[in-house]
């Protein structure tokens, strides 16, 4: 049977509103996704702002614990374990700082002197050391000067750090030496701390101690280092919310080959950041 013309033109009207109808809902929809994509965006964008500003006042909070241990050094260079640890305990430093450090600078004719000094306060099997291949631990090669951790609170987890010549490790020596240049606290970049036993980063805060609390001739006073050891992922896990923390983070830098480690989170330009990975 055959339709005739005069059968379709009645319904061409239709066919062309249905056809503009299909046109403007694409549109609609187009925009629409458009509008909530932007949303996403700014939720975001304003997510990620607030989490880096927590984890920053996380860092700036424990960065007043570096100051009172330059404080407790800088009053008494005969600072004993015991007065150390109860030191570090009445600061409560919390869960973002892995642990708080005392790093002697060490001339070479006392390293003797200081192996024997830290055995006879307990550390029966203390040696100054430094990280060999595949991670082993062993006597640190002879230098003109060392800097080892020599007091670590709290002990429990950071066993293997105790005796760590820091100026064995290109990372941690840049650090500690732009903070003793310039009486500055100042960060190391992204490091494997010697303790750590699952797959994250750490970096270092070194604030420089002088004799007498000099700032003349830094280098000729200098007597050693307070520090603050961090990890990353405990930084971020003490900074944010818990509903937060079940979200993966990963930082990529530019210039960075083979950057994703977990966190990342800038300091607002304190503490200094000094050394390359």
């Amino acid at each position: 049977m055959r339709i005739g013309l005069s059968a379709i033109k009645p319904v061409a009207p239709l066919l062309a509103a249905a056809c503009i109808a299909a046109i403007i809902s694409v549109l609609a929809f187009f925009h629409l996704s458009e509008l909530e994509a932007d949303q996403r965006r700014a939720d975001f964008a304003r997510l990620a702002h607030d989490q880096t500003d927590a984890i920053h006042a996380e860092i700036t909070a424990t960065l007043a614990l570096l100051h009172s241990l330059r404080g407790l050094f800088t009053v008494s260079e005969n600072v004993t374990r015991g007065e150390f640890r109860a030191f570090v305990h009445s600061l409560e430093p919390g869960s973002a700082v892995q642990a708080l450090e005392w790093i002697p600078r060490v001339p070479h004719e006392r390293r003797a002197e200081v192996e024997r000094a830290a055995r006879a306060d307990g550390l029966l099997e203390f040696h100054i050391t430094e990280r060999r291949d595949q991670g082993v631990m062993a006597p640190a090669a002879t230098r003109a000067a060392y800097y080892p951790v020599f007091f670590v609170e709290p002990v429990s987890g950071n066993e293997v750090a105790i005796g760590f010549d820091l100026g064995s490790n290109a990372v941690r020596l840049a650090a500690l030496e732009s903070a003793g240049a310039s009486g500055e606290l100042v960060a190391s970049s992204r490091i494997t701390l010697v303790q750590e036993k699952e797959n994250q980063y750490g970096f270092l805060v070194f604030v420089p101690v002088y004799r007498g609390d000099s700032t003349e001739h830094l280098r000729e006073n200098l007597i050693g280092f307070g520090l603050g050891v961090y990890r990353i992922g405990a930084l971020i896990a003490a900074a944010l919310p818990r509903s937060v923390r079940r979200r993966r983070f990963r930082c990529w830098r530019k210039n960075c080959p083979g950057c994703r480690a977990v966190g990342g989170a800038r300091t607002g330009g304190s503490p200094r950041r000094a050394g390359g990975r």
